[in-house]
């Protein structure tokens, strides 16, 4: 087919699944699945046209534009262009995050100290939880197994 697109026939040509080839990208997009017969109802040679402008985000800069774009649809509805186009950035930005602002684990003690100070707790207050005063003092200070 033309523009890099794939007919396959499954289960003795009861089935097409139709899918666009970006080889240079390494990337496959199904265009269609469906019967054989809602198959000749299409036309999958001819590429369908978005009006989204979404782009890969590489840089700061590109990761701030989608930020503030996503300010702009943030109250598009469900299932409308806006809405699609919130979700596919949404999805492309925790991408970018996950990979360039990483948020490592709390260290555990810190964590433990944290939580008792948030609810107002003392060491000795953990001391029934860990099995006595020497535990708890081992476990803060970082000693035992």
């Amino acid at each position: 087919m033309k523009n890099n697109r794939v007919v396959f026939s499954i289960k003795s040509n009861s089935y097409r699944l139709v899918v666009a080839i970006k080889y240079k990208f390494q990337i496959v997009f199904i265009r269609f699945i469906g019967t054989y017969n809602e198959y000749d109802r299409i036309n999958a040679s001819k590429p369908r046209r978005f009006k989204m402008d979404i782009r890969p985000i590489k840089t700061d800069e590109d990761h701030e534009q989608a930020l503030r774009r996503i300010e702009e649809l943030w109250n598009a509805k469900v299932n409308t262009p806006e809405g699609d186009e919130l979700e596919v950035l949404t999805t492309i930005v925790e991408a970018y995050e996950v990979k360039h602002y990483q948020i490592l684990p709390p260290d555990p003690i810190e964590a433990i100290k944290f939580r008792m100070e948030q609810l107002g707790m003392k060491k000795t207050d953990l001391a029934p939880i860990l099995g006595g005063k020497n535990r708890v003092s081992e476990v803060l200070n970082r000693k035992g197994n």
